[in-house]
């Protein structure tokens, strides 16, 4: 239904063109954005290419970032870190302020807008494309990196709890309580939940060494360096001999000018990115120059890696069921699902009666068992599946074939994570200007009272589109990982091992195909 002028200026600004009909008048940034891309891509491209000719490359041979002596300096220099920490570290303290201080409306506010339109939609992308980079930046690691250099005492992390269980478990949790409190659209919880995280963090960095807090504790740690293993940039050894003869190990002690590893890890074993955050600290430290940073095919460790283990696999197939769900609850049809589920269940003799309560204990209910319990069950089926086709000499236990093959799921968590904050970022992602705009005026007084009428970057149709290709290009990758494991293991009766986890993972991507397909709303839009 549409009342009065203003409900008819909404659809067509995003439909595309402002009342008067003129496209460029309702997208004034789109053609600028479109051409910036393709801009900068050239330049990169001239830029990668120069560089393989100043160093001599032949085709084919691997270009080491490090032999580039400007980004070598820079790596090296003890402002590497702090020039990006910084400026993120004040922005986060302008999201508090805004989220405790500004409007309380998550559809006008910067804290709500660039926290999880801007922020955690775009963060997705760097997991992809480099890795664990965010962590560098990050400021709640800044915090650790500047408290445990003054006054930490430095104790050990427990040792039962080095693992992602207890990340995991806080990611499960924030996610459950945004289902039901809604935290995307309030901003000033928005900002007690940073200012949680800087307090956790702060007082772990006085207490224990390096990141314990990126490494063991942070909601999305254990999420990134899954996410992290499909990048790909990696920083290993270039020869493992070298770091077995040399006795000094100064990328595990530090030096004057550099410290340990802030994340726990050596070069000298790494051969996967869940727990690289590119700080430099080795390659500032390493004496022997046996430092690479480099690029490699995309989604490599998930077939590569020596080890597998059991706390990654469990969240690698508990992500698929999350992003499907967390998806699912924004689209049309789910309102309906979830009434229906709500019907079924007794929640009367819980005192649950109202609708909107009845809705929201059926989503959690949903959410609890579909993502902790259906999801893992599937796998472990597809495991007995493998198991019994491959008979009793199979190479791998019941458990080594759930751990391995959970790994081949890690492109389908990731293809729904993707496609779902891409129709946030390009739908909404452009309100972030009359924000900006409304809070410059409000608290300034000077500038433009903001426009509210902001098309999307992009339309639902290329969205979906730009979401299904993306969806396919993930499921060739999951194929691709499925394959290199049972081959891997299983040799001669790798057709065997594939077939069941393949069909899984394609019946994963079905559902994401068709969730995907339903009509979406918007995330700070009620």
């Amino acid at each position: 239904m549409v009342d009065g002028e203003s409900g008819m200026a909404q659809p067509l600004a995003h439909a595309g063109m402002d009342a008067s009909g003129d496209m460029s008048n309702a997208h004034p940034y789109r053609l600028p954005f479109a051409m910036g891309a393709i801009f900068l891509s050239g330049l990169i491209g001239i830029a990668i290419l120069y560089q393989r000719r100043s160093l001599g490359l032949t085709t084919g041979q691997k270009l080491n970032l490090l032999d580039i002596p400007w980004l070598q300096s820079f790596l090296k220099s003890a402002w590497f870190q702090p020039v990006f920490q910084i400026p993120v570290f004040l922005i986060f303290l302008v999201i508090i302020g805004a989220g405790l201080w500004d409007i309380q409306e998550g559809d006008r506010n910067i804290a709500t807008l660039l926290m999880w339109t801007i922020w955690w939609a775009a963060i997705i992308f760097t997991f992809v494309f480099v890795g664990r980079i965010w962590c560098m930046m990050c400021p709640f690691g800044a915090i650790q990196d500047w408290l445990g250099r003054l006054i930490s005492i430095k104790r050990d992390f427990p040792r039962p709890l080095r693992n992602i269980y207890l990340s995991s478990l806080i990611f499960f949790g924030l996610t459950w309580w945004d289902g039901y409190s809604g935290i995307v659209n309030r901003p000033a919880l928005t900002a007690y939940l940073l200012i949680g995280f800087f307090v956790v963090a702060g007082g772990m960095a006085m207490v224990f060494k390096g990141r314990a807090f990126c490494r063991y504790v942070c909601p999305i740690g254990g999420l990134i360096g899954i996410y992290s293993m499909f990048s790909p940039v990696e920083l290993r050894n270039k020869c493992l001999d070298v770091c077995r003869s040399h006795k000094v190990k100064e990328c595990i002690k530090g030096t004057g000018t550099s410290r340990p590893c802030p994340m726990f890890v050596t070069p000298m074993t790494l051969d996967r990115n869940n727990y690289c955050n590119f700080c430099s600290e080795c390659i500032k430290s390493c004496s022997q120059d046996n430092i690479v940073l480099r690029t490699r095919s995309f989604a490599k460790d998930l077939w590569v890696s020596s080890k597998g283990y059991l706390d990654e696999a469990l969240l690698a197939i508990v992500l698929v069921g999350i992003t499907v769900i967390v998806t699912g609850d924004m689209i049309t049809p789910w309102h309906g699902w979830m009434d229906a589920i709500g019907n079924a269940l007794p929640f009367d003799a819980f005192g649950i009666v109202s609708h909107a309560a009845r809705e929201k204990a059926a989503f959690l209910v949903v959410f609890t068992v579909g993502s902790l319990i259906i999801s893992p069950m599937l796998l472990f089926l597809g495991s007995l599946a493998v198991r019994k086709y491959t008979g009793p000499e199979s190479p791998l236990s019941l458990k080594r074939t759930f751990i391995q093959f959970a790994y081949m799921f890690i492109p389908v968590g990731l293809s729904m994570h993707l496609a779902h904050n891409i129709n946030h970022l390009f739908r909404e992602g452009p309100e972030i200007v009359p924000a900006v705009e409304r809070l410059v005026y409000r608290v300034t007084g000077a500038g433009v009272e903001p426009d509210w009428m902001v098309a999307p970057l992009l339309g639902p149709e290329s969205i979906f589109w730009l979401q299904m290709a993306i969806i396919f290009v993930m499921n060739i990758f999951s194929l691709y990982a499925g394959y290199r494991i049972t081959d891997r293991y299983f040799g001669k009766k790798a057709l065997r091992a594939f077939v069941p986890m393949a069909l899984f993972s394609v019946f994963f991507m079905v559902i994401n195909a068709y969730i995907l397909g339903q009509p979406m709303a918007m995330r700070h839009h009620h």
